[in-house]
């Protein structure tokens, strides 16, 4: 056996810290914790064997190694019930499911990786009853391994018989390998879809569901953050829902429904901003998809309408007011160069323009002295008087 390659230590913050232990805490209740087709009848379980750390590994069957590589170790399954079990031994590749959980390949189906890599020396196992069984196990890396992770299972199986259809139970514990070479975070995300309702309220956020799948297209297991913005015209209104997906394994698709508070708007833009790093923090890459949809926030659109109708309504009573008042004659009035027609002459005086000139004299004898005053008036008078004293000799007498 060729001595291992041990794995670097990688800082981790707490949230992949977290991931990971509800991951090994899935892992453990779905594969090495306790399991049953009839759980009053049969539970078991199957973990990883003690380790010395002498294969490179910690309390889990993970290693970091190069192409080449052999290592041995061992499982311990363990029977609780009052009777023994005979049970059916393998190693299956890791999938990942379209709905983003983590299972193994059917038995049917070929492997290529971890399944075909680990040999175990027996295809069964009988075990007493109340008792545990060590099973030692040889995983061999091949010289042309492709980079990255891999991952599967050692599981023991058992069939349930039943009235018509048998049931096969399926017990597994994980085993994940890091084969060197240049490592590759990274993922595609693609069709994108949107569901917003129509509302009868602007204020209250209605569910939207959002649909897009994600391609882990690197050769790294990878988290994913997810950020989904719904929004108005112009960003009005936004919200947003924020998510960790679970682990992506290399090559995998997940289909991914997700329901977010969104505002009916009517032209709403809706954008999923997702960054994927993997399980050792190694950054990934940073994609964005977006797209709109149509959703009526009913009661502000009758609302609107109602005011339309009514500006509309308004308008065209005000441009009728108008258009009577253009359409009325104007009142007549005199030509100031044309003297108006009297009815009858005895009724009506002859009309002297106030901006005729006045008549001219030909003759200086033809024009008006001014009026005497009354001193003169009386001073003619008396010489009238004298005149009339005269005795005829043509003297005039005082």
């Amino acid at each position: 056996m060729s001595a291992p390659t041990a794995h670097p230590t990688a800082r981790r913050s707490p949230i992949v810290r977290l991931l990971h232990a509800a991951l090994i805490a899935v892992m453990l209740v779905l594969t090495s914790g306790l399991a049953a087709a009839n759980a009053e009848d049969v539970t078991l379980s199957i973990a990883p064997g003690p380790s010395d750390g002498s294969t490179g590994r910690g309390d889990t069957l993970a290693w970091f190694l190069e192409p080449g590589t052999t290592v041995q170790d061992s499982v311990v399954i363990t029977n609780y019930n009052d009777t023994s079990l005979q049970l059916a031994l393998g190693a299956k590749d890791a999938i990942t499911t379209s709905d983003g959980n983590l299972d193994l390949a059917l038995a049917d189906v070929p492997d290529t990786g971890i399944g075909a890599w680990i040999a175990l020396p027996q295809e069964t196992v009988d075990i007493p009853a109340g008792q545990s069984v060590t099973v030692p196990f040889t995983l061999t890396i091949p010289a042309d391994a492709a980079p990255g992770d891999h991952s599967g299972g050692i599981l023991v199986s058992y069939t349930t018989p039943g009235a018509s259809v048998s049931v096969d139970d399926r017990v597994a514990t994980r085993v994940d390998v890091r084969v060197a070479g240049e490592l590759t975070a990274t993922h595609e995300i693609s069709d994108l879809a949107v569901e917003i309702p129509s509302t009868w309220s602007l204020l209250t956020p209605s569910t939207a569901t959002v649909t897009y799948t994600l391609t882990n297209t690197g050769n790294a297991r990878i988290y994913a953050n997810e950020t989904i913005t719904a929004s108005g015209p112009l960003g009005i209104g936004a919200l947003r829902t924020t998510a960790t997906l679970a682990e992506v394994l290399p090559g995998a698709t997940v289909q991914r429904s997700v329901k977010v508070d969104a505002r009916a708007l009517l032209w709403n833009r809706i954008t999923v901003d997702t960054t994927s790093f993997a399980v050792d923090e190694t950054p990934g890459t940073a994609v964005s998809l977006e797209t709109s949809v149509f959703a009526a926030p009913w009661t502000q659109l009758i609302v609107m309408v109602l005011l339309l109708v009514l500006a509309v309504v308004l308008g065209v009573r005000l441009s009728g007011r108008l258009g009577r008042r253009t359409a009325a004659p104007p009142a007549a009035t005199p030509s100031p160069s044309t003297p108006p027609q009297a009815d009858d002459a005895d009724d009506v005086a002859p009309h002297v323009p106030s901006s005729a000139p006045a008549p001219q004299a030909d003759d200086a004898d033809d024009v008006s002295s001014p009026a005497p005053d009354s001193r003169a008036l009386g001073a003619l008078g008396a010489l009238d008087a004298l005149d009339a004293r005269d005795d005829g000799d043509g003297i005039p007498r005082s």
